[in-house]
């Protein structure tokens, strides 16, 4: 698994899509801006086209499927044989990120009018779904971050595929509570808590964020991180509980359930 160009081509896709958030405030850019650039047409050339699977059977993404061959390589020999640089996790609809956009959907009071981030967005589904739900209103905006270029470009091509549009935002932001907290009023986080590390870090950037007034909600299926004791650390409330569906038990080694956490917080308040 990994990245979707030529190793020479990459390099320079990633300076220029680099120049071209560093251009403009804070990193940002829409997702119309670079639709047809030639890494977004590369992301659309090497996936598959995938609507009406898995808890949100009305986004359609551009994924890597089973019946794919990359699908099969060990990672180490799918960097080493095909054009991809890194594991393409934007590639695959993880089902904490699936029960997250279903209850962002499920719950548009949520995101309608504010300004939403999701964070690690992958695919972009999550801040796909808030879109939809009528988040980015009145001047605001939802945004996608990644810290990989190609992970934005999927963002922006399945953005489009769904009719909504979307700023995108390039980088590692867990240390830049500031920027998040003037910025945002709403993070979304599905599947970023599948290392200890890397859990910790997003909890306690998490925490900051709803102390100065910010809402987290994150989406996991129940990885061994965010056990009991880790949960009552961070006041993580199970907000929802979705059953995942066989296709997605099947290949995401018998996970049967995707939850909903709010962050920091007692309930849910409409």
């Amino acid at each position: 698994m990994g990245m979707l160009l030529h190793p020479t081509a990459s390099r320079h896709v990633r300076r220029t899509l680099s120049n071209v958030l560093m251009s403009r405030r804070e990193r940002l850019v829409s997702s119309s801006d670079f639709k047809n650039s030639y890494l977004v047409k590369n992301v659309e050339k090497e996936t598959t086209f995938v609507k009406g699977v898995g808890l949100t059977p009305d986004i359609g993404l551009h994924l890597m499927t089973p019946d794919m061959s990359i699908w099969h390589k060990k990672a180490e020999m799918s960097r080493s044989t095909s054009i991809f640089q890194e594991d393409p996790y934007w590639a695959i609809y993880w089902p904490g990120g699936q029960a997250l956009a279903r209850y962002v959907l499920d719950n548009p009071y949520l995101v309608a009018g504010k300004r939403i981030l999701d964070l690690g967005c992958g695919s972009g589904a999550c801040a796909i779904a808030a879109a939809v739900a009528g988040a980015g209103g009145a001047g605001n905006s939802v945004t996608a971050n990644d810290v990989d270029p190609v992970a934005l470009a999927a963002a922006a091509l399945n953005a489009s595929n769904n009719g909504v549009e979307i700023t995108l935002l390039e980088g590692d932001f867990l240390g830049h509570v500031d920027f998040l907290s003037a910025n945002f009023d709403v993070m979304l986080v599905g599947d970023l808590c599948f290392d200890q590390d890397l859990a910790r870090r997003v909890l306690s950037l998490g925490s900051e964020f709803v102390s100065r007034g910010g809402r987290v909600l994150l989406g996991d299926p129940g990885r061994w991180v965010l056990n009991s004791e880790t949960k009552d650390e961070n006041r993580l409330k199970c907000v929802a509980k979705y059953e995942l569906p066989t296709e997605v038990v099947s290949q995401n080694s018998g996970l049967v359930n995707g939850m909903v956490y709010a962050v920091g917080e007692s309930e849910i308040k409409i």
